[in-house]
């Protein structure tokens, strides 16, 4: 999406009988980066600049991003209906038990035994890849008011957005 901005200036000078006036008038082209979307393993889906995790990618959610989709009230990242907020920041990770690569929340470590703060940091879990929610290769994987997460069970494939009202699992994009 492109959007322009216009900018004016007027001044007035004035003298005795006189006046003066100058517009000046530029445009400025600012164009919004692309969003793509990922899904962090076991929560919600987000919107990252960049190439997400994957074969080709390594972009994953940071801690404060705001879910776009499968925002329910069993994924860390919950907040209150209709609002997740990533806990943590997410890592992109080749995960154990499929051999690919998905962005999972980053373990947060408790502070080592001699620091002068004794309070537990929060901590979250590695959840696998693979579960029953996950739409076959070529299948609707999201529309309106889905409630499952926006997976493919083929790590080869991703959940595009096609429109407001449907997406399916395809083939990654290689480059």
């Amino acid at each position: 999406m492109r959007t322009f901005v216009v900018l004016a200036a007027a001044t007035h000078a004035s003298a005795s009988t006189a006046h003066s006036h100058v517009h000046v008038r530029s445009a400025v082209q600012v164009d919004k980066p692309s969003c793509n979307y990922v899904s962090v393993v076991g929560d919600a889906v987000y919107c990252v600049q960049g190439s997400i995790c994957g074969a080709n990618g390594d972009v994953c959610p940071s801690k404060g991003a705001v879910a776009v989709a499968d925002c329910i009230h069993t994924v860390n990242s919950f907040v209150e209906p209709s609002k997740c907020i990533a806990p943590f920041d997410s890592i992109c990770q080749v995960l154990a038990a499929t051999g690919t690569r998905a962005c999972v929340w980053n373990k947060v470590t408790l502070p080592p035994a001699n620091a002068t703060t004794r309070t537990p940091r929060p901590r979250s879990t590695y959840l696998p890849l693979s579960y029953p929610d996950c739409f076959d290769a070529w299948a609707q994987c999201h529309g309106p008011s889905w409630t499952k997460p926006m997976c493919c069970k083929d790590p080869s494939f991703q959940c595009t957005h096609k429109n407001d009202t449907y997406a399916a699992c395809e083939p990654k994009e290689v480059k």
